[in-house]
Parts: structure tokens; C-alpha cells; sequence
């Protein structure tokens, strides 16, 4: 066991509904990302990283009035995916998936363009252990965004 800690939803910056695990990143294994759902009480959620080792967290998204969920990690350790959109009306947005640096500048890079589309979008990403793959899903308009109609890999 790396060692105890604990994270509740109400530590959190504001409260939250709900806290997910989402990915040990690589090359170490030592940090966590996680995704808070509810933040402020409101439709946003955002995509934290936990040092498992230290117990310290530090938000890698601060997006009011957007969907930001941890997807996969990169494995030169410096980035993760996140599902991101902006939340107009629907708690289901139409996201696409981002690059996200984990040094918690905020700085992201747009991966996919399916939400241009109208009624689809990406997520669910997933890169392979040499980063030279990203699989992701195809999802459509008012759907969760764990649902998926089929997959793709990007190189």
C-alpha cells in the first residue's frame, strides 16, 4: 500500500455530488486522476490529480460551466485525456477529447473535432502504452458519455 489517505467530496474546493477514480499515471505509478462531478453544486465537473504518496491534490481543470472528465493517461506522464465541453442545457454535452497537461496550468489541446458534427461526439479515450494510439468512442446527442456506437484509433 502506497499509503492512507483519504478524499471526500466535501473537501473538495466548494463541495461536490460525487468523486471518480479515473487513471494511475504513468511512467511511476504515483499520481491518481480523478474526476469530481456536481462541483459547486451545479452541472460542472472537473478533473483533479491525486499524489498518492503525499495526499496532496491539485486541480488540472477550473472550467465553470463545462464537462471535464479523466479519460487516459499519457504515458510520458505529463499529460492525461479529458472528455470537454461546455454545458449549455444538458448535463450530456456534445465533448470531444483534449490533451491536458498534469502540472495543473490548465493548458489543453484539442484531439478530436466530432462535436462539430451535429448530433456526435468523442470520448472515452484511451492511449496505448507507447502513446502512439488514442482509441476513443463515437457517441451521439443526449447520451451519457460512457455510451459508445462504435470505436475508433487515431495515430
Amino acid at each position: 500500500m502506497r499509503g492512507q489517505f483519504s478524499i471526500q467530496s466535501n473537501c473538495l474546493s466548494g463541495g461536490a455530488d460525487t468523486l471518480e477514480a479515473k487513471t494511475f499515471v504513468p511512467p511511476d505509478d504515483v499520481n491518481l486522476t480523478f474526476t469530481v462531478y456536481g462541483v459547486n453544486k451545479s452541472k460542472n465537473t472537473d478533473v483533479y490529480v491525486l499524489n498518492t504518496k503525499s495526499g496532496e491534490f491539485k486541480a488540472l481543470t477550473s472550467s465553470p460551466h463545462h464537462y471535464d472528465e479523466a479519460s487516459g493517461a499519457f504515458p510520458d506522464g505529463l499529460y492525461t485525456c479529458v472528455k470537454h465541453a461546455p454545458i449549455k442545457n444538458s448535463a450530456y454535452p456534445l465533448i470531444d477529447l483534449f490533451k491536458v497537461k498534469l502540472d495543473g496550468s490548465g493548458e489543453m489541446q484539442r484531439l478530436t473535432y466530432f462535436s462539430d458534427y451535429k448530433g456526435y461526439k468523442a470520448s472515452n479515450g484511451v492511449v496505448s502504452d507507447d502513446g502512439k494510439y488514442l482509441c476513443f468512442q463515437l457517441g451521439k446527442d443526449g447520451q451519457e458519455a460512457g455510451v459508445g456506437f462504435g470505436f475508433f484509433v487515431m495515430d
